[in-house]
């Protein structure tokens, strides 16, 4: 099972993509990790699901809100007997701007939340959501003119209702999770802690969770749906690309300090994933924030 960068094709001069009420479909093979440079905002609508974000699993039910920045490893497993409907919103920060100065607030505030990624909406709350989300449908599929005026002012409103939710005091507990998904998200934690340890293999994460190495791999991919050397090369590859935009660390420094063994075999992995080589993408990324 691989994981994936999913390419978005978007209109470089509007980076804005609308999913409107898509159902999960757990009749087909299992979905992937997958990460994309866009923000996404995905609104349950009806049903349920589990999903995994970077190292974390959540419950995914009627009224759930996920805000999920950039380069985020996420992957959604609708419920077999009741699979979700949902709404996904795909954009880059570069489309929202600040409409007027309005104290502190900043509308992307969900996507740098430390304390999960997931709100509950009460039923008002998702109502008003759902008719923001049935607008931008129709701006989307309409392409009247001034659309895309309309795209971003709407999902202006949509970030600030998630935005205002987020602030209230009264938010529903949301479900205890079961023995085993605590257990994972605990092991996804500790990846994220130790990524750069050079013992980080199968038989040291067993180790580290008091099981056999094969149970361990079982577990792990039933769960998460890929295997352990493909998660690890991704969240390896997400931690390579932050180097290269934010740092003058040399390729071969990145290379070795992200754990890919070589140049050589960082290259392959990186150009297979991002489409280009970790050199092309600093240039062109770097060239497009001057």
């Amino acid at each position: 099972m691989q994981v994936e960068q999913e390419a978005i094709g978007v209109d470089s001069g509007f980076p804005f993509w609308l999913t409107y009420r898509m159902r999960g479909r757990s009749e087909f093979d299992t979905p992937i990790f997958h990460f994309h440079d866009m923000h996404e905002i995905v609104i349950v609508h009806e049903g349920e699901g589990d999903f995994f974000i970077e190292n974390q699993r959540y419950a995914m039910k009627k009224g759930s809100v996920f805000a999920i920045a950039g380069d985020a490893l996420h992957r959604s497993i609708p419920d077999k007997r009741r699979p979700f409907l949902c709404s996904v919103v795909l954009f880059r920060p570069s489309i929202v701007r600040m409409l007027a100065a309005d104290g502190d607030y900043d509308p992307l505030q969900p996507f740098y939340w430390n304390e999960g990624h997931r709100q509950w909406l009460t039923g008002d709350e998702l109502s008003l959501c759902e008719l923001m989300l049935g607008e931008m449908n129709g701006e989307w599929s309409g392409a009247r003119i001034g659309c895309r005026h309309a795209l971003v002012v709407l999902l202006h409103r949509l970030l600030l209702a998630i935005n205002r939710r987020q602030t209230r005091q009264d938010e529903a507990a949301a479900p205890a999770l079961s023995r085993s998904a605590a257990w994972m998200n605990g092991i996804l934690r500790y990846i994220d802690d130790h990524l750069l340890d050079e013992r980080m293999t199968l038989d040291w994460l067993a180790r580290q969770a008091l099981v056999g190495p094969e149970h361990f791999s079982r577990t792990f991919r039933r769960a998460t749906g890929c295997t352990l050397p493909a998660y690890l090369s991704a969240k390896r590859m997400i931690r390579a690309k932050e180097l290269l935009l934010h740092s003058d660390h040399s390729i071969s420094y990145i290379a070795d300090s992200c754990g890919f063994g070589s140049v050589s075999y960082f290259h392959h992995t990186f150009k297979k994933q991002a489409g280009m080589t970790p050199a092309l993408f600093r240039r062109i990324s770097r060239m497009g924030e001057s």
